[in-house]
């Protein structure tokens, strides 16, 4: 689905329901500064490919059906430099 959009930069689904995991494929969109995803049904286990996107800005997971622990989330970010990032774990 994301394969052809190397160059996307921002992407807000939030409040559109999608279902299922985060296709991986997302992640290479090297470009991608912001994402929303909030308030869906999204599901399962942040992959540790979230941690491709050097430039994210913007993060927002909140209310979705994701399982596991913020903490292990945020190790992925730890791999990165982000210093004006906002990214909400709220699961």
């Amino acid at each position: 689905m994301f394969d052809h959009l190397s160059r996307l930069q921002v992407l807000c689904l939030g409040k559109n329901n999608p279902s299922g995991k985060i296709p991986l494929g997302l992640f290479k969109c090297k470009e991608l500064e912001d994402i929303s995803l909030a308030d869906n049904r999204l599901e399962g286990i942040l992959p540790k490919e979230i941690g491709n996107l050097t430039i994210l800005r913007s993060l927002y997971l909140d209310n979705n059906l994701f399982e596991g622990k913020r903490k292990a989330a945020r190790c992925y970010f730890n791999l990165l430099s982000f210093s004006d990032c906002n990214i909400c774990f709220v699961w």
